[in-house]
């Protein structure tokens, strides 16, 4: 018997309650909020409500919906579903090059350089963009993707699961997680109705955890966010754990950064003078990802301020080729 068999895992990081108020659970609230007196005064209005809105709208017949098509039924099933008279298309995959000089995708001889060059790990928010710029064509444009994170143990199979597959990543592999981190920005296009991306795109980029990012707004230079690497607080490397995102009416990207908690770790966490603001943003001892053991930017007890700097409102100009790209902005207010 291994020492680890018989012992619970450690509970996940994400599942760790985080930014109490002290004052008043928010369980209690909600409570109050529908308790049974708001529940009968609510009830009571339901009688005006018109017809049509006890209507799911889920079916051809069902009401104003655009979606001429049949609802999918209930299933358990090893591959993807799709409404009758539509059809799956392959686009794009982790590790495919996106950059003139990326190389193809070679899961057994991974390199931090070469993902840098190359769509990026999991899939999360996606925009698109039509070109020419301010058209509505359908059929060529640029997407946008977000990548929130990556699984250790699907990318360098062997390490063992969860953070135990973390802790055991190399310098190099751990490099690869920050490279696959991020954005990428894709040229598409559609020809005789099949999608394909353009390898040699003028705007195709990727934006990682080491991409210059400049901050603005009302915390820029503020003390929380000045390290020994940037005693400005004004400028950081990279964004990762991108979740959410939307579009301006002036042709950017807003890209939300979530999860971030995960990647930082120390001692700090809780004997550290910001141990109350590491457990607001729920960081632990013992991150998921094991970068701080190679890069002093995750370890707490060496660069303390540097989760500050991140959960921040990001902005991208994806209608900028790479060579006048340069660097990625973000803004954010500071919180205790």
């Amino acid at each position: 018997m291994t020492e680890t068999e018989g012992a619970e895992d450690p509970i996940e990081i994400e599942d760790i309650g985080s930014n109490p108020d002290p004052r008043r659970p928010i369980g209690e609230m909600i409570a109050a909020r529908l308790s049974r007196r708001g529940l009968l005064g609510a009830a009571a209005l339901l009688p005006a409500l018109p017809a049509v809105a006890q209507d799911s709208g889920n079916t051809p017949n069902g009401g104003p919906s655009s979606l001429g098509f049949p609802e999918l039924r209930h299933q358990l099933s090893q591959r993807d579903a799709v409404a009758e008279g539509h059809e799956i298309q392959l686009v794009i995959r982790w590790g495919d090059p996106i950059l003139p000089d990326a190389p193809e995708h070679d899961p057994h001889r991974q390199t931090a350089e070469a993902q840098a060059r190359q769509f990026g790990y999991n899939n999360d928010y996606l925009d698109f963009f039509p070109l020419p710029q301010g058209s509505k064509a359908a059929d060529r444009g640029l997407l946008v993707v977000n990548h929130e994170y990556t699984n250790t143990n699907l990318m360098f199979p062997g390490l063992g699961a969860g953070r135990q597959a973390g802790s055991r990543a190399s310098a190099e592999q751990g490099a690869v997680e920050r490279a696959a981190h991020g954005l990428s920005v894709v040229k598409l296009r559609r020809e005789a109705g099949r999608w394909s991306y353009a390898r040699d795109g003028r705007w195709n980029r990727r934006i990682t955890l080491e991409t210059p990012m400049r901050i603005s707004g009302p915390a820029a230079g503020h003390d929380r966010l000045k390290t020994a690497e940037d005693p400005t607080g004004t400028r950081v490397r990279g964004t990762m754990n991108n979740c959410a995102g939307g579009n301006t009416p002036w042709g950017t990207v807003l890209t939300c950064e979530e999860n971030f908690n995960v990647a930082f770790g120390g001692e700090a966490a809780t004997t550290g003078p910001q141990a109350a603001a590491y457990k607001r943003y729920g960081i632990q001892k013992d991150p998921v990802y094991g970068w701080r053991r190679f890069d002093a930017r995750f370890d707490l007890d060496q660069t303390p301020n540097e989760p500050n700097r991140f959960r921040l409102g990001g902005r991208v100009r994806p209608l900028r080729s790479r060579k006048r790209a340069g660097e990625a902005h973000r803004a954010r207010p500071l919180q205790a």
